[in-house]
């Protein structure tokens, strides 16, 4: 069917599973139908030689059916699921009513929550523009769209933080938070977790201008970093455990080593902590970020595939090839 459908519409369709022949098309994806793979949707016969259908089910039904090996429980013929509707209702109905954040529609502002006078320990424009030496030295911004970055003196911290979605021959995960300034950023591979068993590597990079915060563009390949960026995530953090936290005590516990915070995102909600394990062959410091055992943590939980796209525009980083 997906060769015959290919055939009729050349231009607009592929059966082919290779990703140099989708652009531009709709992917026909005929390898989500086998026997031990079928991909429907709620309440359709699946095609087996005895037609279950794929029905909605709880948590507590898949833990029960997994605590006691019964595989069969998770089951249900015709018959059944009518049953279940007649007895349980629809289980999938809070979906048609539940509000989600879909591409195009989930975009907005996220306006910091808290705002810490800290003027006394404010960092200097001179102490600014020492902190993007590096930055800037990397750069050729007559070729990059990628802000320079003025600097500039602030009288308050917002304790903002963002994670852009960076696609530079590999893809990864850039985390910054706002202090002394400037963005302390690390990149992180695999991009942040729920999991508090998941202990993410993240490597630390060169201070970015505040001005980052809401870069989205593609960086021209010959260029440092050159690629894809969108901005994934973004909000406001606190540090955690200081009855009256302020820039001081971020820059302190980084400068230590171990940073924990609260994240107040779009995306990312709880508690993290960065530590800091020593330092690579190139001399960077590694450090690991790790989510704390809170209310939001779930080893369920995976916005890096369920919400792929840019709190800011709504673009998947995709659109920006």
């Amino acid at each position: 069917m997906a060769k015959r459908i290919e055939a009729h519409y050349p231009e607009l369709v592929t059966s082919k599973m290779g990703k140099e022949h989708r652009t531009g098309k709709v992917f026909i994806d005929w390898s989500q139908n086998d026997e031990h793979k079928t991909t429907v949707c709620a309440y359709s016969l699946r095609a087996t030689p005895k037609p279950y259908v794929a029905a909605p089910v709880s948590w507590d039904e898949v833990d029960s059916a997994v605590q006691h090996n019964q595989e069969d429980a998770l089951r249900f013929t015709p018959e059944q699921v009518l049953d279940r509707l007649s007895g349980r209702g629809d289980l999938l109905a809070p979906v048609l009513t539940r509000r989600q954040r879909l591409p195009g529609m989930s975009p907005r502002e996220i306006e910091p929550v808290r705002v810490w006078n800290n003027s006394d320990d404010t960092a200097s424009d001179a102490d600014i523009a020492g902190s993007l030496v590096e930055y800037r030295g990397k750069r050729r911004f007559e070729a990059t769209p990628e802000p320079a970055g003025t600097g500039g003196n602030q009288d308050k911290w917002r304790s903002s933080f963002v994670v852009q979605k960076h696609s530079a021959g590999r893809l990864h995960y850039d985390l910054r938070l706002e202090c002394d300034g400037v963005l302390k950023s690390w990149a992180v591979p695999r991009g942040p977790s729920f999991d508090p068993g998941q202990k993410r590597l993240a490597v630390r990079t060169e201070d970015h201008p505040l001005a980052y915060a809401e870069f989205e563009g593609r960086i021209p390949e010959d260029q440092y970093g050159g690629g894809e960026v969108i901005v994934w995530d973004r909000g406001t953090y606190s540090p955690a455990g200081s009855p009256d936290p302020d820039e001081a005590s971020v820059s302190k516990a980084l400068k230590e080593g171990k940073l924990e915070v609260t994240l107040q995102g779009v995306k990312l909600q709880g508690d993290f902590v960065l530590v800091r394990t020593g330092l690579d062959r190139q001399e960077k410091e590694q450090w690991l970020l790790i989510k704390k055992k809170d209310a939001v943590a779930s080893s369920r939980v995976d916005p890096l595939q369920t919400e792929p796209y840019s709190v800011l525009s709504g673009l998947w980083i995709e659109d920006l090839v």
